[in-house]
């Protein structure tokens, strides 16, 4: 929906974000859907906010809603993965070095992420 002004055009610009407390701090993710020419000003504004490439324009109103969605069921899957596999060292036959073994997994492992 876009309202004429004198010197702005005016659109509802929907976005999903992601980032969280860090994101406050640092610069979040931006995943933004709507009208690309009414969204100008904001891109700009979104760009300034986001990490590097931490902004995509996803489409049409509604895009950047349903990508975060997709986002979301990822990473919720990634911490169903993690808690799975954590479980299974805890029920390992002796006691391990959990904190070295996480350790371990981020330096290089396919497996590495700030979840862990």
């Amino acid at each position: 929906m876009q309202q004429r002004n004198k010197r702005f055009w005016y659109s509802l610009y929907r976005r999903g974000t992601s980032g969280g407390i860090d994101g406050t701090r640092n610069g979040a993710y931006f995943m933004i859907g709507g009208n690309v020419e009414g969204g100008k000003f904001n891109r700009a504004h979104f760009k300034r906010l986001a990490v590097p490439g931490g902004y995509v324009h996803a489409g049409k109103a509604g895009a950047g809603h349903y990508v975060k969605l997709a986002h979301n069921g990822i990473e919720f899957g990634m911490l169903q993965a993690i808690g799975e596999g954590m479980n299974l060292l805890l029920k390992y036959g002796e006691e391990l070095e959990l904190k070295a073994i996480l350790s371990c997994w981020e330096n290089g492992s396919v497996i590495r992420s700030w979840l862990v």
